[in-house]
C-alpha cells in the first residue's frame, strides 16, 4: 500500500481504500485504545488488514522492535488531511475530522514529560535506527525521542488548531 503520492499525483480517487480502512481503524482502535492503554482516541499498529486489526501483536512475548509500533494513526490520517487541503468537499471534511482529532487525542496522551524538560512518546521503537546501549553492546530500538514519532507528532501539532484538541485536556 503506497498511498503517499495519490494526492499529488492527482490520483485521489484511488486512495478510496486507504480512506476506508482508516474508518475501520477508527472505530476497532477506539477500543484497543481504551482496552489495551486506557488511552482516548485511535490507535493502529504496524500490522493492521482488511478488517482493521488495531491490537499489538505478540501479546508480550514478542521482540518490541518488529511488535509495537502503537502511532500508526497518526501516520494514517495524514493522508486524510492531504487530501483535506487538496481535493476534498464538505462532506470529505465532515467524515476525516473525527479520526484526525481522536487520532491527535491518542498521540497527545502518548506523550510524557522527559527529565530535560522536553517531550517524547513512551514507550516507542524505531526498528530502522539502533542505539548503543551500554549493558549489551549490540544496542536497541527503544527510545524516547523516536525520529518517526516526533515527525508524526509535529504533523499533528501543525494541525491541532484546526482540529481543536489540546494537550491539557487529554494528557493523563
Amino acid at each position: 500500500m503506497i498511498y503517499s503520492s495519490a494526492e499529488v499525483a492527482n490520483l485521489s480517487e484511488l486512495a478510496g481504500p486507504l480512506f476506508g480502512l482508516i474508518d475501520g481503524l477508527a472505530l476497532t482502535g477506539t477500543e484497543t485504545a481504551r482496552w489495551v492503554y486506557a488511552a482516548p482516541g485511535w490507535v493502529a499498529h504496524h500490522n493492521t488488514d482488511s478488517w482493521a486489526y488495531s491490537e499489538p501483536v505478540g501479546w508480550g512475548r514478542a521482540n518490541p522492535t518488529w511488535a509495537l509500533w502503537p502511532l500508526a494513526g497518526a501516520r494514517l490520517v495524514r493522508h486524510l488531511w492531504e487530501h483535506l487541503l487538496l481535493d476534498a468537499d464538505d462532506d470529505f471534511a465532515r467524515r476525516a475530522w473525527p479520526p484526525i482529532r481522536s487520532a491527535a487525542q491518542l498521540y497527545l496522551h502518548w506523550l510524557v514529560d522527559l527529565p530535560d524538560g522536553s517531550l517524547g512518546t513512551v514507550p516507542s521503537t524505531s526498528p530502522e535506527n539502533r542505539s548503543g546501549g551500554p549493558e549489551n553492546g549490540r544496542g536497541g530500538t527503544g527510545s524516547p525521542r523516536v525520529p518517526g514519532d516526533r515527525s508524526k507528532g509535529r504533523a499533528l501539532k501543525d494541525r491541532k488548531s484546526v482540529v481543536g484538541v489540546k494537550r491539557c485536556c487529554c494528557h493523563r
